[in-house]
């Protein structure tokens, strides 16, 4: 956690201390194994905030943990954890699609707990690895979009039909609509 931490704040701060996150960086490799949702989320969110060089590997340490404790204790996952470390990917401009494939489906059973800038931040992560994926290849993006829509696909709707965008989308006019009332009823 200490690591977490300390990363998190220098990065809060926007203060890039190469040889602190080269420290931290090592030891994040060794021990990211042990880390909880919200320290492999914080760590990821820190090194990618700040742009941190040389990081390949605390990137791929911390997507192997937060893939296994994905399939091993998703419940671990709340939406802020599952939104910074998808975020942190791509503004990273990594592609991991394992990692996706993990998360998608523990961020799909959140779904509904999701705040607006956490579902900005999927939606946009998501958007942005399939951009980068597909760039050149001549493929619609909503055809390159589908293996992500489909890896969030959940229990979004009664019977788990429907897509994370669905709930998205769903959430979105629920939000508007209770500010309409709030609007409404105070004017």
């Amino acid at each position: 956690q200490e690591l977490s931490n300390t990363a998190w704040a220098f990065a809060t701060a926007q203060h890039p201390e190469p040889v602190l996150f080269q420290a931290i960086g090592s030891q994040v490799v060794l021990k990211a194994p042990q880390f909880k949702a919200q320290e492999i989320s914080n760590t990821l969110w820190a090194f990618a905030k700040l742009d941190v060089p040389n990081s390949d590997e605390v990137f791929a340490s911390l997507a192997d943990a937060a893939i296994r404790l994905a399939y091993n204790n998703p419940s671990a996952y709340n939406p802020q954890n599952v939104s910074n470390a998808l975020w942190a990917f791509a503004k990273a401009g990594r592609s991991h699609p394992q990692l996706y494939a993990a998360l998608g489906p523990v961020g799909a059973r959140i779904a509904r707990n999701f705040s607006m800038q956490a579902l900005a931040n999927v939606c946009g992560s998501v958007l942005e690895t399939t951009r980068r994926r597909w760039r050149g290849g001549g493929r619609d993006l909503s055809e390159a979009a589908k293996p992500s829509r489909d890896a969030l696909a959940a229990e979004t709707r009664p019977g788990g039909r429907g897509t994370a965008l669905d709930a998205i989308d769903a959430r979105v006019r629920r939000r508007r609509r209770r500010e309409s009332l709030r609007l409404y009823n105070t004017g």
